[in-house]
């Protein structure tokens, strides 16, 4: 039996999705790819993620998580790259999803 509780929770995610994707008849736009991956993260910093994760807290998920760490990391790359005249137009590149 699904609880209260899940039925919020996946009611949320779907809010969020739709937020993000308004013109999606699915939970994702056509077309769009979301591989997964395998990686080693060191004990102490999965538990430092693990305190942000939850209800009521900054991640939906430890995969939430990660994808806004890659994007902060790339736009940061991005803004070193355009300082250093290694990258001149950023609206040229490929728009990362928020």
């Amino acid at each position: 039996m699904i609880l209260l509780s899940q039925i919020i929770k996946i009611l949320a995610f779907y809010a969020l999705v739709l937020k993000y994707y308004p013109n999606t008849t699915g939970v994702f736009p056509e077309g769009y790819k979301m591989p997964k991956i395998s990686v080693e993260i060191p004990q102490h910093i999965l538990d430092d993620l693990n305190e942000h994760i939850g209800d009521d807290k900054k991640f939906v998920n430890l995969s939430d998580s990660i994808r806004t760490a890659c994007r902060k990391m790339l736009d940061m790359m991005d803004e070193i790259d355009r300082r250093h005249g290694r990258l001149k137009d950023l609206s040229k590149k490929k728009r990362r999803s928020r």
